[in-house]
């Protein structure tokens, strides 16, 4: 889960760096879905081996996020709200309270075979805070296909997620 390279340039385990609990977790074929449970903390800079899209399933909350050594920007996070950071992008982030998140990793070649030739045109932007009821419903039905455990459910998550990519 979430599997980074520290600036430094040295890959790191997939859980280093960040505190928290995970509640569930689940894998498709170039797919993640988890809830973690964060503590306070910050991550220095590094880069994420895959996609990452965040769904806030607590409180409102504070962090601050660098993106690509620009500036901290403080970001004000509702329920609900949905963030993501591209795979190999570098980013530093400081959560200053406990938090509860939603977390779906998406292999970049899973984004390439789901938006097939218009992958080449696609450029994936890094937002945070966002209020999107598209992307909060698609991400919360995984969640119920990852906690439910069902064998049978891997076509109905990847056909899920394969036609929303291009909305996440």
């Amino acid at each position: 889960a979430m599997a980074r390279v520290e600036a430094a340039g040295s890959r790191c385990d997939p859980r280093s760096g960040v505190r928290g609990r995970t509640v569930f977790e689940r894998a498709w074929r170039g797919l993640r879905a988890y809830e973690l449970q964060t503590e306070p903390q910050e991550l220095p800079e590094g880069r994420l081996v895959n996609h990452v899209v965040t769904l806030n399933l607590g409180s409102d909350l504070v962090s601050e996020a660098r993106i690509d050594g620009q500036d901290w920007e403080t970001h004000r996070t509702p329920h609900h709200g949905v963030g993501a950071i591209p795979a190999d992008l570098p980013y530093a982030t400081r959560e200053h309270q406990a938090g509860d998140y939603l977390v779906v990793e998406i292999a970049p070649g899973f984004v390439e075979s789901a938006l097939g030739q218009s992958a080449r045109r696609a450029e994936l932007h890094p937002f945070f805070a966002a209020r999107d009821p598209f992307a909060a419903h698609v991400m919360l039905a995984l969640a119920e296909e990852a906690r439910s455990g069902d064998g049978g459910s891997s076509v109905s998550a990847e056909g899920t997620s394969g036609r929303s990519v291009p909305g996440l």
